[in-house]
């Protein structure tokens, strides 16, 4: 998935009718949050039309928004994440700061 540039990425499922879906792709605007994906493939994948990769990166449930961190070799990065239950690669859409924080944890080498 991302061998090539031998980066991390930032991958975030998402469906077009999910309203908090939209309020978090807001923060992608924001330049705090732009400034802390240099150096990260960010990429997005709408659930509805890439079924087999929302299932794929789906072992917690089928929700929307997921955002998750991947190694160059698309491995889920699972130490970047706070919550490691159900719904662990949910982070709210309320403000920009569980984003940054777990931005930071991903850039920071978390595995």
């Amino acid at each position: 998935m991302l061998k090539d540039g031998g980066q991390r990425g930032i991958l975030i499922v998402y469906a077009d009718w999910c309203g908090t879906c939209k309020a978090y792709s807001k923060f992608f605007k924001d330049p705090e949050v732009v400034k802390a994906l240099r150096g990260l493939v960010l990429m997005r994948a709408d659930q509805d039309t890439e079924p087999a990769l929302s299932k794929k990166f789906g072992s917690d449930g089928d929700y929307v928004p997921r955002t998750l961190a991947l190694d160059a070799n698309g491995a889920i990065l699972t130490g970047a994440y706070e919550n490691q239950g159900k719904f662990a690669y949910f982070i709210p859409a309320d403000e920009p700061d569980d984003l940054l924080r777990f931005l930071r944890r991903v850039k920071a080498g978390k595995r």
